[in-house]
This record gives structure tokens, C-alpha cells and sequence, in this order.
């Protein structure tokens, strides 16, 4: 529809897919919510099976509580809740955090890691179904959102994606980030 547009109205249109990458998110709270109150100790752990409470939520990525450290930044809910690592299980299994900015959590809200780097691949298999699907409908530029630091933005081949891939020529992979 868009490149007829473009025959019909004699102008270029440029087409952007952006990928969302993996989703981060924290699990669900027995009432479906809790409230977490500034200063309070708040755990993330692995326990998916155990509802969460004021005291404690399921983070299911254990590569990520292997990764944070004392100190770390853990923002909840685009950022509405501010946590700050105050000791973490060497087994992965468990974050004790202090809450910097309280509020309220409800099931499955997203989970941001401003300090580290994510030990998670930045493209998921619904992300390459999703970019085979856009390439096939003629986008012009493809945006991957998980890019977790500037310097990773990069042009890349769509054959090294894309094993069997018919499109020729590269795809510019640009990072989309806040800061």
C-alpha cells in the first residue's frame, strides 16, 4: 500500500520495521500487584512458581542475577520503580535490592538494566521471523531496540541473519535508545 502511495503521489517513502528484541519482565504478585515502599529490602529471585509479594518477585533469567552486582540499577515499570543491588546469591539465584523509588508493581512489568550489559541476544527467533516478514514487504531500514549501548549499532549483512535469505545488499541495523 505504502509504495503505491509513492508511484500515485510521485513521492519517496521510506519504510522502517523496528524489532522489539527480548522481553524482559519480572513475574506475577499473589494480589496482582504490590506495593513497594522506599528504603524497604525488595528480593529478585528464580522461584516462577511462588507469587510474588512487597517483599519479593520472580526475575526468571538467571543469566541476569548472575550478571548484577552491588551497586547495580534495576528499574521496574519504565523506570517507576528504582531498585539498587545490595547483595546477590555467586549461584545466580537471587538479588537482595533496596528500593530507591518505590511504588507499585503489577504482573509481568518490564524489567531495565541501565548498568549492565545483558547477557541476552539482542534478536530473538520471533525477531527474525518478524525481519524476514519485513524484508519480504520491501522495508527500507530495520531498527533493532534492544541495542543496549550506542557503539553496538551496526550495518550488518541480512545473509548473516538470515541463512537462505534472498535480499541482497545490507541492512542497516540501527540501535534505538533514550540515553
Amino acid at each position: 500500500m505504502i509504495r503505491r502511495l509513492e508511484v500515485k503521489y510521485r513521492h519517496t517513502i521510506g519504510i522502517l520495521a523496528d524489532l522489539q528484541g527480548p522481553k524482559l519482565r519480572i513475574g506475577k504478585f499473589h494480589e496482582g500487584y504490590a506495593i513497594v515502599q522506599t528504603g524497604q529490602t525488595f528480593r529478585l529471585d528464580l522461584e516462577v512458581d511462588t507469587d510474588g509479594d512487597e517483599t519479593r518477585v520472580s526475575l526468571p533469567h538467571q543469566e541476569i542475577l548472575q550478571t548484577l552486582s552491588v551497586g547495580d540499577i534495576v528499574l521496574l515499570d519504565d523506570g517507576k520503580v528504582r531498585l539498587v543491588v545490595t547483595a546477590n546469591d555467586p549461584g545466580g539465584l537471587w538479588v537482595d535490592t533496596k528500593v530507591e523509588v518505590g511504588g507499585k508493581l503489577s504482573d509481568k512489568k518490564g524489567v531495565n538494566l541501565p548498568t549492565i550489559i545483558v547477557p541476552v541476544s539482542a534478536m530473538t527467533v520471533k525477531d527474525r521471523a518478524d525481519l524476514q516478514a519485513a524484508l519480504s514487504m520491501g522495508v527500507d531500514w530495520v531498527a533493532l531496540s534492544f541495542v543496549q549501548k550506542p557503539r553496538y549499532s551496526a550495518t550488518i549483512t541480512i545473509h548473516s541473519i538470515l541463512p537462505g535469505g534472498k535480499q541482497t545488499g545490507n541492512a542497516n541495523l540501527t540501535g534505538l535508545h533514550s540515553s
